[in-house]
């Protein structure tokens, strides 16, 4: 069927992209390779079955990001930018700079703005020293473009780490404090969490928010 891609005749080539785009994931690795192929129709017809396979591509096609001689790296990130934010968990093995494909990777994930927060924030503990440093290090750049929007998307799935999420916040307690007031307030399932953060900035905090954290936890431990 990839082969099919070049051939001269339009609809041979339709009926074989149809095809190929049935076939699923198992067809992606060679569709990858026929984005470098130089041929132009088989390259568009290429592209646009690595974007209706969704994310079921985007391993495939971050993994070529890492050869220097494969696929159309420019290519590849547009088609990538078809899924942007479900791209970022493969993206973030290439933040340590020495890794081949490093300026691809980061472009997209700052493409994806504060989008990438949680795949960034969640890939933490499972990462190598060096990726973690990375990673801290971007988490941290991203707060300081808008912390208020930072807050907000770490606040927004599943909660990570509080520890991790005071040393990325802690630098800016006039921002961070009031936001996670807020929260704590709302008396929601992320109570406790504001509740654990706002302790961290102890007498920063006012004195009457510290007394309602130190009564949830009373009320919690009873």
């Amino acid at each position: 069927m990839i082969t099919a891609l070049y051939h001269p005749d339009n609809e041979v080539r339709e009926a074989a992209l149809a095809n190929l785009v049935d076939s699923g994931e198992i067809a992606v690795p060679r569709l990858v390779q026929v984005l470098g192929s130089g041929n132009e129709e088989a390259v568009d017809l290429a592209r646009i079955a690595l974007v209706k396979n969704g994310e079921e591509a985007i391993p495939h096609l971050v993994d070529s990001l890492s050869d220097p001689m494969g696929a159309n790296h420019t290519l590849i990130q547009e088609i990538l930018r078809e899924n942007e934010v479900a791209a970022i968990p493969y993206l973030i093995p290439f933040m340590e700079p020495e890794k081949e494909g490093h300026d691809e990777a980061m472009a997209l994930i700052r493409e994806a703005g504060a989008d990438a927060t949680i795949p960034l924030v969640h890939a933490v503990p499972d990462s190598g020293p060096e990726l973690q440093k990375e990673i801290k290090n971007y988490l941290t750049w991203l707060f300081n473009q808008d912390p208020r929007k930072f807050i907000a998307k770490l606040f927004s799935g599943q909660i990570p780490d509080a520890g991790l999420m005071f040393e990325i916040v802690h630098s800016s307690p006039g921002t961070v404090i009031p936001e996670l007031i807020e929260i704590f307030r709302k008396m929601t399932d992320q109570t406790l969490v504001a509740g654990d953060l706002l302790s961290r900035f102890k007498n920063r905090c006012p004195p009457s928010v510290h007394r309602c954290i130190e009564n949830g936890r009373m009320k919690t431990e009873n």
